[in-house]
């Protein structure tokens, strides 16, 4: 499925290069998802501060143990899920971080998932610093466990 929408007429005085429409490929299953993403473009025209989407292009992947990302699943009721997200460290500071964040949360609300959870390594205080302004709690009555195979 294909979510579409056209920008607001006032957006092409400052920006003059904007293309007619945006539009965002959707699976099947995830109308809610499209709705969602659509509901927030909405919002942010209603509120004039809407902006064209920006697209970060790196030659490089952040890893694993750089990264401040998703990094355990978040599963939603029809058993899908987010294992990891990442933002490059150069891009780091700029807003991507949150942007991703929101919207994983905001999909997974809509999708009437009632919490989601994310994994961060201890000694990842800038991951665990960026989690904590984003609302996420630390669990004390929870321990992490693993089997290597």
């Amino acid at each position: 499925m294909e979510a579409r929408y056209q920008p607001p007429v006032w957006a092409y005085a400052k920006w003059p290069d904007l293309p007619k429409h945006y539009s965002r490929r959707f699976d099947a299953d995830y109308t809610a998802m499209a709705e969602a993403w659509l509901a927030d473009v909405e919002r942010h025209i209603r509120l004039g501060d809407w902006e064209p989407p920006r697209i970060v292009v790196s030659k490089t992947r952040a890893t694993a143990g750089t990264s401040s990302g998703l990094s355990s699943p978040a599963m939603t009721a029809d058993g899908h899920a987010f294992y990891h997200t990442a933002v490059h460290p150069e891009a780091r500071g700029m807003g991507v971080g949150s942007l991703l964040a929101g919207h994983a949360v905001e999909t997974l609300r809509a999708l009437g998932l009632p919490k989601v959870a994310v994994g961060v390594y201890a000694d990842n205080k800038a991951g665990n610093d960026f989690w904590e302004q984003q609302g996420f709690a630390i669990r004390d009555d929870l321990v992490y466990r693993e089997l290597s195979l």
